[in-house]
């Protein structure tokens, strides 16, 4: 957990997103999808 909070906290001050998407034994791609582009869509 500290460790996402440094790595967020870099890509932040780089003006990068980053997403965290939680460990799965199989994925939706079509979540996946909006939980990557979602934001860029609108």
């Amino acid at each position: 957990m500290e460790r996402d909070a440094f790595v967020d906290e870099v890509m932040r001050g780089a003006g990068l997103l980053i997403v965290h998407i939680p460990v799965s034994d199989s994925y939706d791609i079509e979540e996946l999808r909006e939980l990557i582009f979602g934001d860029f869509n609108q």
